[in-house]
């Protein structure tokens, strides 16, 4: 491990739409935001790359476009830049850094960004690595400009943030790599269930959730469970820290977790609408859907767009249906 991180296998390439900038433009003009100028030229971050999957898809994508992404792992950004070699791509770079040595470079190092994004990071790293990824947003995103931030949050991941510890501890005993403690650990509690751990019957959606880290790729399972600094957390401390880099909350980046008629229950919807808090609606809205993870956007400054404004983002906004699209 490093610094409580999986250090022994390489986390799995997956590709994660949300952060691309053609999903980002969409959804912020759907929320009434303004958005940085993705056709021109703009300057993408992504801090925790792995293997650079995302970063690649946004140099390819956007030639015009300068992309930095950063990993702590130095066999995952040697693969990254051996991807970027071979397919041509000039205008990337990959470094091999923590995140408290980016934050420690001076600031001209590597300049600001109109988007900084983090995916399967900052759930999974010590308090010490998340702080100065915050410092580096708040020193490094430009202002307009716009961050995500993927995480585990509560209520959905309170319940296994019970087993967590144990399926961690349990690897250490085990031998083998890290997907092999992973697959053993999991399979101790496997054998909790089938036994009839009062957990399992206290938490029943937890079985379902055993049920389908059982089906998940080794690779994945390992880089989910074994990090030893595990944490979900609440969307009001994830605010707040945001805040205290100067962003401001927009809403999530899937799309229908910002259309309460579409992801709350019925029920529950008056209860959120008499909410003005921005915390406290947001934390209801969890409450409402069993959030289990989010998909945070931020933004550095700016203000949302008046109706008129809004409505022409929305018309300039141009959609196709992809291959094999049911036809209505």
């Amino acid at each position: 491990m490093t610094d409580g991180y999986i250090g022994d296998i390489a986390y799995p390439a997956v590709f994660h739409r949300e952060m691309m900038p053609a999903w980002l433009d969409a959804v912020l003009r759907g929320l009434g935001q303004p958005a940085p100028d993705f056709a021109g030229r703009f300057r993408w971050c992504e801090l925790g790359c792995g293997a650079g999957l995302n970063s690649l898809a946004v140099a390819a994508c956007h030639p015009q476009a300068e992309v930095v992404a950063f990993d702590i792992d130095p066999a995952q950004v040697r693969a990254a830049r051996a991807a970027a070699e071979a397919a041509g791509l000039r205008n990337i770079a990959f470094h091999q850094a923590g995140f408290t040595e980016i934050a420690a470079a001076p600031e001209e190092r590597f300049g600001q960004f109109d988007a900084i994004v983090t995916h399967g990071v900052l759930s999974w790293i010590s308090a010490a690595q998340r702080q100065a990824a915050m410092a580096f947003i708040a020193r490094a995103l430009r202002p307009g400009g716009v961050a995500y931030a993927h995480y585990m949050t509560h209520p959905g991941m309170s319940a296994a943030a019970a087993a967590q510890p144990l399926l961690r501890r349990h690897a250490e005993t085990l031998p083998g790599d890290s997907t092999q403690k992973a697959r053993g650990a999991l399979q101790f509690l496997s054998r909790l269930s089938e036994a009839g751990a009062g957990y399992f019957a206290a938490h029943p959606q937890e079985r379902h959730r055993l049920q389908a880290a059982l089906r998940q790729d080794d690779h994945a399972l390992a880089h989910e469970l074994l990090p030893a600094h595990w944490q979900p957390f609440h969307i009001g401390e994830m605010m707040a820290v945001f805040a205290g880099a100067g962003c401001r909350y927009l809403g999530s980046a899937t799309p229908a977790e910002n259309i309460d008629a579409v992801c709350l229950p019925a029920r529950t919807r008056p209860l959120v609408a008499g909410l003005t808090d921005p915390v406290l609606a947001e934390t209801a809205r969890d409450i409402a859907r069993n959030q289990t993870l989010r998909r945070d956007l931020y933004m550095r400054g700016g203000q949302p767009l008046p109706p008129d404004a809004h409505l022409r983002a929305l018309g300039g906004l141009g959609l196709a249906a992809l291959p094999g699209a049911p036809r209505g």
